[in-house]
């Protein structure tokens, strides 16, 4: 805090606000947003099922072409086909798509990522 307080040259009243809210405004165009601690996904052996907005209203095109559910997904582990390969169509049409969806939809994880992953749990209904 007393570096940004320093940088940004801010009042104890912004000090002050930013530590009692989620977002601050403290200069154009810039913002202190706090939210929980986040652990970037990986495959290990912590497993649970859940429900994830993956494939149901976003996916990831990484730099390569790869189509995976997930943005958080950057080594591409979840490959659901290359963008310059093939229509994105015929990727989301694909037999193991269809499962990853499914399975959201039943509320289980199927891919080895995704059940690793904390990030599901901010969906839990």
């Amino acid at each position: 805090m007393e570096k940004l307080k320093e940088h940004y040259c801010l009042s104890t009243d912004v000090v002050e606000k930013i530590k009692k809210e989620k977002n601050t405004k403290i200069d154009i165009n810039k913002y202190v947003d706090k939210d929980n601690l986040f652990k970037w996904p990986t495959v290990t052996s912590n497993k649970s099922n859940g429900f994830c907005e993956g494939l149901k209203s976003q996916l990831a095109i990484l730099s390569n072409g790869i189509v995976t559910p997930c943005c958080l997904d950057d080594d591409g582990l979840i490959n659901l086909g290359n963008i310059h390969e093939e229509d994105l169509k015929d990727i989301l049409e694909k037999e193991k798509t269809k499962k990853i969806i499914e399975g959201f939809r039943d509320n289980k994880c199927v891919e080895k990522l995704c059940q690793s992953c904390y990030y599901k749990n901010r969906f839990k209904k």
